[in-house]
């Protein structure tokens, strides 16, 4: 056992320890209780007697043998490990898995393929428009040892060197489970998060589909978080941030979670505000996207510079990503009368 002192695979974990005056104790930041070094007596809790080999942390009390210590942290395998024939070889190995370790987090591609005429149309069906599939890559699933993601439209996340962040698969062929999440926890990511950071406004949606339906209407200042539940991590995401307003828009059915939501984001300092959908079982993929529009504006008092100005970029938007001839279509008329309805 070397000197607890100078062992760098200790220091590793622990940190930099502080000696004591005489040389006979070396004090940690105890792990067990994460206490650190206290601002009064600018002593740290755990104390490593080597001579004794034995350790003790004043705070949580908790203590025994240095070997036993070293059991405790994981860091038994090292002094038996073949490979190691010495601290410098210990260190070398601590890396080599905490670097294995980072790469086993890096969410796997799942298997893609571009949209066969099912999925297409079931899109189309939805209301996604060509542009927004190109817009927003929305691949088709397909099979390797891994995923089996066939009969899904899938939905990627990600970052700004496109590397994945999550994804969500979506049955258009009737699977039982509707949903085929990322192998990881969805508790800390946004949909299109890191896409609308420039934008004053942000509107928060259910799921990926609402979002890009949403984005027909609205321009790209739509996020979702999976669910109807959005946790904490999530709306700690969201608040740093930096909107100005976050307008919470979740299905018609849970308007009271969209409050409690609001209610969350306001306590941390964001501007909010609620959308309700004048349905019980409508969301944004049931609403034409100039209604979607209208209610987006009628969220907050009337401003008519603001809301002239938000229509007339929401009908270019409408016009330039929805396709003219679908179900949701719209005419000049319709338009007009919306833009009365704000007056």
């Amino acid at each position: 056992m070397p000197v607890v002192g100078t062992d760098p695979v200790l220091v590793r974990v622990l940190g930099d320890p502080i000696h004591s005056a005489s040389g006979s104790e070396v004090r940690f930041a105890c792990p067990f209780c994460n206490s650190v070094l206290n601002s009064h007596t600018h002593k740290m809790p755990l104390y490593l007697n080597p001579k004794k080999g034995r350790w003790f942390c004043h705070r949580c009390e908790e203590g025994g043998s240095i070997e036993g210590l070293y059991r405790r942290l994981g860091l038994a395998y090292l002094y038996t490990h073949p490979e190691c024939r010495c601290l410098d070889d210990m260190v070398s190995l601590l890396e080599e898995e905490e670097e294995k370790a980072e790469e086993a987090k890096v969410l796997p591609v799942p298997p893609l393929q571009p949209l066969t005429t099912a999925g297409y149309n079931y899109l189309r069906d939805r209301g996604i428009s060509d542009w927004s599939i190109r817009r927003y890559r929305i691949f088709e699933g397909a099979r390797n040892e891994a995923y089996d993601l066939r009969g899904r439209v899938v939905f990627v996340d990600e970052d700004e060197h496109g590397i994945p962040l999550y994804w969500v698969g979506r049955t258009f062929v009737g699977h039982r489970n509707k949903y085929r999440n990322a192998p990881v926890s969805r508790r800390d990511q946004v949909y299109q998060l890191r896409r609308v950071l420039r934008r004053d406004i942000a509107v928060l949606v259910e799921g990926p589909i609402s979002a890009v339906i949403a984005s027909q209407a609205l321009g790209d200042r739509i996020i979702a978080g999976y669910g109807k539940h959005v946790t904490d991590r999530q709306l700690a995401l969201i608040a740093a941030a930096g909107f100005r307003e976050v307008c919470v828009a979740l299905d018609g059915d849970a308007v009271g979670k969209a409050y409690a939501i609001a209610a969350m984001l306001r306590s941390s300092g964001v501007e909010t505000s609620v959308l309700e959908f004048p349905g019980h079982d409508d969301d944004p993929a049931s609403v034409p996207p100039y209604q979607l529009a209208h209610l987006f504006c009628a969220r907050r008092p009337y401003d008519p510079l603001v809301h002239m100005s938000f229509m007339v970029q929401s009908i270019g938007l409408i016009s330039r990503r929805c396709q003219p001839v679908t179900k949701r279509a719209f005419t000049l008329d319709q338009v007009q009368a919306q833009l009365r309805s704000l007056q």
